[in-house]
């Protein structure tokens, strides 16, 4: 009988299990309303940027006519400047013209993010920071590959005249988001990783004394 009693407990049934998953999700941001709160503001904010600025390149940036140059906006010369591009493909125009593969990459992207915002706590407010970011950064991209013709709409230019970075690829407010949160979110990782070391080391002296 005992030997069965602990097979039972190593195997909790349909109950228990929704059980775990039932606590699980009361300690989610999922049921954390300033969690959600931080992080559809900032995906909002993100992506209305985003939209507003590629709307503005379009219309003050796009050639007049068949044969016109194509205007510009000199920040400062040489280094940054405002200057229209398209892009069918990925950084630097990898896989041109597979919009269809790239959106899908994009949507897995998503669904990971979010599955990252699900295993988070309530106060990492960081990480909730950082995931925003870049829900809102990918939003923005895969809105232009959908609604304008698979292209990506780029218009922020810097040179900084460095070896290996010259000229560096003409980018847009998305992609300025996911590199910040992408930063932010290993900042995340790398404290807590420091904290998890913390509280094991004091649990092993703890437990010798």
């Amino acid at each position: 009988m005992d030997k069965k009693n602990s097979c039972d407990n190593r195997n909790p049934g349909p109950s228990q299990s929704v059980g775990r998953y039932r606590r699980i999700l009361v300690h989610s941001p999922l049921c954390n309303l300033s969690s959600q709160l931080r992080l559809w503001l900032i995906v909002t904010a993100g992506l209305a940027s985003d939209l507003l600025t590629k709307k503005w390149a379009v219309s003050h940036l796009m050639p007049a006519g068949p044969e016109a140059r194509i205007p510009e906006v000199v920040i400062i010369p040489d280094y940054f400047r405002f200057v229209l591009a398209f892009n069918d493909g990925a950084v630097g125009g990898i896989f041109g013209g597979q919009t269809i593969f790239l959106v899908l990459i994009s949507i897995l992207a998503l669904i990971f993010l979010f599955g990252l915002f699900i295993a988070s706590r309530p106060g990492h407010w960081s990480c909730h920071i950082a995931l925003g970011l870049m829900i809102g950064g990918a939003l923005g991209n895969i809105y232009d590959r959908l609604f304008n013709g698979g292209k990506v709409v780029d218009f922020i230019d810097v040179n900084l005249h460095v070896r290996f970075f010259d000229p560096w690829p003409t980018f847009n407010v998305a992609d300025m988001l996911l590199c910040v949160g992408v930063g932010l979110l290993m900042i995340h990782m790398f404290r807590q990783g420091n904290v998890s070391k913390d509280a094991a080391g004091k649990g092993t002296v703890q437990s010798k004394k």
